[in-house]
């Protein structure tokens, strides 16, 4: 068996960008936590004497060893450097110098000495990982009876940075090693979302146990809630999450007393009391981000003026509105923690665990939903069923959330939908919006995929709210459908679409939204989508929100592809001016652009109506189904819309057409292509799992390397 060296994956990022993406040789210095095989820090060898089979290091990167030494508790552990393609181990005079090197240093026990290449095409050994184009092999020399001992050694990566930015904290620089109390540990300063600034302290068997975070306006740690039964990605954001909501009650036990002054300032002046509950958020660090709690001002009291103490009590009339982490129903607060039905999955970006059949089963495991066995990686179940209860009512004297969804959609909607899943991959102002309109109609069961981080920014275009700023978006999106119905099971995954498995997501979904800025998610998805048989609905902004699309891609009809690059590239030839959203060249995603939340809710809301009837079966007699399935038999999946009056090919379409103004659509035919390798010929389409998504981190380190 090899010995295990940990390796933290901000330390594989820097050398992924600085030597993996460049032809060889390159190299650098390894320190990391004294007396361990840890490896925590990277220092790069740039003005070293390198050919392409030749690395010789530097006196400066000496000076530089040592000068970190005396400024940190880190160690030495070793040179990595990297080799032509096909010689993925060191060399005699690698050897000759490691054994020079564990002379020089005897207080190494081992020294380590990784070897990059970009040998991409044989599969990986056990002491090896992938860095995007190319790999690196571990090795570690020992001294041994006869001179030294040159044996592989395990890499194990401690995915520190990601669960990071998994909870939405924010470090202010890779965590570096210190003493405390003669205990060595890796410490950073990072903001946390409702906390503030924080200092977090990570021992060396981070992730199996939890950090230690102190707060800078605190005379003590955070007690960390550390759920081993998560997966490993997730636990620093379980615990997070589970820190907001016992600060929120915790508030919410503070402000008891202020219950009754609240009723009083409700009846002497309403609005002022909603509006002091839903904006006066008690995030603190959320409402910085909004220029501070002042930002928010204070309800008005009894005479008319700002005062602390009616500020207070319209607060706490408005708590259980503006503050979802103080949820009373305890079923579905701790339904966020549920995570103990998911089965453990692989952390380390790329790998597939074996998980995702028990995750896609537990979201879509009703009636109608479909599980799927296969491999996913990091995710988390975010709900569970609530308390039994029959339609009428619940424990406590609630009502059944099913029958109360229902109660105003009869004829249109079918009590089906409880059964139904559906697939949401981004959470962003679409489809964010859409998570919760398919909630309050009654689907039952979700998973909603976003890699992102709610920012202060996102509040005024989407379904979050002030204290979601630094929770992840497919998070809070999963508790804005909790808070609607507390029996939905919502699955989230905090990943990109190339870090989860898209064959067992989309099997374990009857239908597929697909509301990402990421114009290869949207092919990749699509793609999916088809070869499985569901049935996807791609909706779309033009620019600034004055038009949109809405594209319906099922069994017999055109895919994403066909109509993107058809219908959309004839009508940007036939309008006048440019619509198609701009895109960021560095990360392939669409640019943000300013819009009204009402026009990005015209195309969305249209997306909502049609997913809705998809979610039912053909011969439903629900309205909605007969609006889905009549575009599908029209023949009708494209669907363009121009908000403003005499935008794009509306101007001249619609210009001798009696009462026009604004808010228009069309809705055309798309053909497949005959060569389509998602939906032309059957012996021509191509299984997308064939796919190998290309390293956007990695091509542009190398673009700015050259």
């Amino acid at each position: 068996m090899l010995n295990p060296v940990r390796v933290a994956d901000f330390v594989l990022d820097a050398i992924a960008a600085r030597i993996g993406a460049v032809e060889p040789e390159q190299g650098g210095a390894l320190l990391g936590l004294p007396g361990l095989d840890y490896i925590s820090e990277f220092i790069h060898d740039a003005d070293a004497a390198t050919t392409t089979t030749r690395y010789q290091n530097t006196d400066w990167l000496i000076a530089a060893i040592g000068a970190r030494e005396a400024a940190s508790a880190a160690r030495f552990k070793g040179i990595v450097h990297s080799h032509p393609r096909g010689m993925p181990v060191p060399s005699s005079q690698d050897q000759a110098e490691y054994a020079e090197s564990l002379r020089l240093n005897p207080q190494l026990a081992r020294y380590l000495a990784p070897i990059v290449t970009h040998d991409v095409d044989t599969p990986l050994a056990g002491h090896e990982v992938r860095l995007g184009p190319a790999r690196i092999s571990f090795f570690g020399a020992e001294r041994a009876a006869d001179g030294f001992a040159l044996t592989p050694v395990r890499p194990v990566v401690v995915p520190l940075m990601r669960m990071l930015r998994r909870a939405g904290v924010r470090p202010e620089g890779d965590p570096a090693a210190i003493e405390l109390e003669g205990t060595t540990l890796l410490a950073t300063q990072a903001q946390l979302p409702g906390f503030g600034a924080v200092t977090l302290l990570l021992g060396a068997d981070f992730p199996a146990t939890a950090p230690i975070v102190l707060p800078e306006q605190s005379d003590g740690p955070l007690a960390l809630r550390w759920d081993l039964g998560l997966p490993t990605i997730e636990r620093l954001a379980g615990a997070v999450l589970a820190l907001r909501r016992g600060r929120a009650r915790e508030r919410e036990g503070r402000d008891a007393s202020h219950r009754d002054d609240a009723g009083a300032a409700a009846e002497v002046n309403p609005a002022a009391a909603d509006g002091g509950g839903r904006g006066a958020d008690k995030d603190e660090q959320s409402a910085e981000a909004f220029g501070g709690a002042g930002a928010f001002g204070g309800a008005e009291n009894v005479s008319g003026t700002k005062g602390s103490a009616s500020d207070e009590a319209a607060r706490s009339a408005g708590t259980a509105e503006g503050d979802r982490g103080a949820d009373e129903d305890e079923q579905s607060a701790g339904a966020f923690g549920g995570a103990r039905s998911v089965a453990g999955a692989e952390n380390v970006r790329g790998t597939k665990g074996s998980a995702s059949g028990e995750i896609a089963r537990s979201a879509g495991a009703a009636e109608g939903g479909r599980g799927s066995d296969g491999g996913a990686n990091a995710g988390g179940v975010v709900g569970s069923e609530a308390g039994a209860g029959d339609a009428g009512g619940a424990p406590g004297g609630r009502r059944d959330p099913g029958a109360v969804l229902f109660a105003r959609s009869e004829g249109i909607l079918s009590p089906s939908l409880a059964g139904r899943s559906v697939l949401i991959v981004g959470a962003g102002s679409v489809g964010s919006y859409m998570a919760e309109v398919l909630a309050r109609s009654g689907v039952g069961a979700f998973v909603i995929v976003d890699p992102d981080v709610v920012e202060a920014v996102n509040v005024g275009r989407s379904g979050f709210r002030v204290a979601d700023v630094g929770l992840g978006k497919a998070w809070a999106a999963g508790e804005v459908v909790l808070a609607v119905n507390p029996r939905a099971r919502v699955g989230v995954f905090g990943a990109r679409h190339g870090d989860v498995d898209l064959a067992a997501l989309v099997g374990g979904a009857d239908v597929v939204v697909v509301a990402t800025d990421d114009p290869e998610a949207q092919a990749r998805v699509g793609h999916f989508a088809y070869w499985a048989g569901r049935p996807a609905v791609f909706p779309g902004l033009y620019q600034g929100a004055r038009g949109g699309e809405v594209i319906i891609a099922a069994g017999g009809s055109a895919c994403f592809a066909c109509a993107t690059g058809g219908v959309r590239a004839d009508l940007q030839e036939t309008g006048s001016g440019e619509v198609a959203a701009r895109t960021d060249y560095g990360t392939g995603r669409l640019i943000a652009e300013p819009g009204l939340l009402a026009d990005v809710h015209q195309v969305a809301a249209v997306a909502a109506k049609v997913t809705l009837g998809l979610l039912h079966a053909p011969d439903d007699d629900a309205a909605a189904a007969r609006f889905a399935y009549g575009i599908l038999k029209a023949g009708t999946t494209y669907a363009v819309f121009g908000h403003e009056p005499d935008y794009w090919i509306f101007a001249d379409l619609m210009r001798s057409a009696p009462a026009q103004y604004a808010y228009q659509s069309l809705w055309l035919s798309v053909a497949s292509r005959s060569d389509c390798a998602v939906c032309g010929e059957p012996e021509g389409r191509t299984d997308p799992s064939a796919y190998q998504e290309p390293d956007i981190d990695l091509i542009r380190a190398l673009k700015d390397s050259r």
